[in-house]
């Protein structure tokens, strides 16, 4: 039987406490990279926004990761 797996593409977890340290030392030169995410330019700006708009309680990543691991019903 195969093992499971979770496929985490993405080394940010959206917590609160890792978005904002997320935002205040993300470097300019690497705006461009979650450029797919934003739907828009990657700009500072636009980074940032979204970092705040995805932030997480630690509560909500750990359900939606057991959710992920649950089997469909």
């Amino acid at each position: 039987m195969p093992i499971p797996v979770i496929d985490m593409w993405a080394p940010i977890v959206p917590v609160p406490e890792v978005t904002a340290y997320t935002v205040d030392n993300f470097p300019d030169a690497d705006a461009q990279l979650p450029a797919g995410l934003l739907q828009d330019r990657a700009t500072q700006e636009a980074f940032r926004a979204r970092a705040a708009a995805i932030a997480t309680p630690l509560e909500g990543v750990i359900g939606a990761l057991d959710a992920a691991a649950s089997p469909a019903r």
